[in-house]
């Protein structure tokens, strides 16, 4: 390939990674606007409920001081009849004024009972069914706007949901330092395990949280489909990663790859733990773009860090491995012998330089995976990091 040809290369490869960041950028901002436009228009739900809640009471004030109104009307007219024609005894007035009186009060207190029936029909419907932040809000606001006597309630009820929200979160960080502590371990309690992801699930849902390996940008309180029961972690040939801040990345969970039955007895199965760091430095940078974990040869790139890294087999099987995940990904023939040609001319400087840095004590296997950006630089201070 000549120079030129290479500087083509280059630059298309530019240009496809700088239309992706763009192409998600803008799926980012208008997933974001998405989602603040469900909040406000959730918000606005509540605002509609309770004013509608508020004319209700405030109709039925003016009805008491109507009937109040009324029954004095009733009161004088009354006194000015019997005064008037005398004929009528006044007792008799009196009584029917108060059994009018009883019958209006005791229709305003059903009403008032009733309202109250449909707030809590209405909170039940619209506030219980919701995670713990909405609930918040929701108690917070009426507690604002209710009157006596409800309104101490409404505060204690937000206080406890504040008090219960800071407790759950309390809970999720010390469940997520166990799971990482289990999960790194070389004897695994995959039933402990197990439990935990279970209950960091449910205390997730509770307080709204995003689960681990969703979007942030995605709806959390959308309705999710219906998944399968959670499983131990075991290495799956599924690859989870995740990228660091300098141009390195971290295996999130163990990673396996298994020869197939005619390979078996010239190839062994792999395993990349989880917390594996690897970097894009075995090729030159002209076919960064093939090689990229954010492509999809993203696992025959982690096995030939690993490999490269591990050193527990030839550098000629290693490299083997890589062109066999490499066709078994769906690469084509082309970007396959390129790729593998690749490694195994400029791959032995590698190689040797992870045996130089192995031998200086450097580690690549986190025990734990950074859950907030982080870059390697920073990491490699941490010795008591490292497995």
């Amino acid at each position: 390939m000549d120079e030129d040809a290479k500087q083509q290369f280059a630059i298309e490869r530019e240009k496809v990674v700088l239309q992706t960041q763009l192409e998600r950028k803008r799926l980012t901002v208008q997933n974001e606007l998405e989602r603040e436009k469900l909040t406000v228009q959730k918000e606005l739900e509540w605002q509609k409920l309770a004013d509608q809640k508020e004319l209700e009471r405030e109709k039925l004030t003016v009805d008491r001081l109507k009937s109040r109104l009324d029954f004095k009307k009733f009161i004088l007219g009354s006194v000015f009849v019997a005064v008037a024609i005398a004929a009528i005894p006044p007792l008799f007035q009196l009584a029917t004024a108060v059994l009018e009186y009883t019958k209006s009060t005791a229709d305003r207190l059903a009403k008032q009972q009733a309202l109250r029936d449909d707030y809590n029909k209405d909170f039940i419907n619209n506030a219980l069914n919701q995670d713990i932040e909405l609930r918040i809000r929701f108690s917070q606001y009426l507690a604002n706007v209710s009157s006596e006597p409800n309104r101490p309630d409404w505060l204690r009820y937000h206080k406890e949901l504040k008090a219960g929200r800071d407790t759950i979160r309390i809970e999720i960080d010390k469940m997520e330092a166990r799971w990482r502590t289990l999960s790194g371990a070389k004897d695994r309690d995959e039933i402990e395990i197990a439990k935990l992801e279970r209950n960091l699930d449910w205390a997730y849902k509770e307080v709204g949280y995003v689960p681990k390996n969703r979007s942030a940008v995605v709806n959390p309180r959308a309705p999710e489909p219906a998944i399968a029961p959670a499983t131990p972690i075991a290495p799956t040939s599924t690859l989870f990663i995740q990228p660091l801040l300098d141009q390195m990345y971290v295996v999130s969970k163990p990673f396996i790859w298994v020869p197939k039955a005619d390979q078996g007895k010239k190839y062994e199965p792999v395993i990349v733990p989880a917390g594996f760091v690897l970097s894009l430095d075995i090729v030159p940078k002209v076919f960064w773009a093939l090689l990229s974990p954010d492509s999809n040869n993203a696992a025959p790139t982690v096995l030939l860090q690993f490999l490269y890294w591990d050193q527990n087999r030839s550098r000629e099987v290693a490299d083997d491995i890589f062109r066999i995940a490499l066709e078994e990904s769906g690469a084509s023939t082309s970007n396959v012998t390129i790729l593998y040609q690749s490694v195994r001319r400029f791959g032995q400087a590698a190689w040797d330089e992870n045996a130089r840095q192995k031998a200086q004590g450097e580690k690549r296997i986190l025990k734990e995976i950074p859950t907030e950006p982080a870059k390697w630089a920073d990491l490699k201070q941490r010795p008591e990091n490292f497995q």
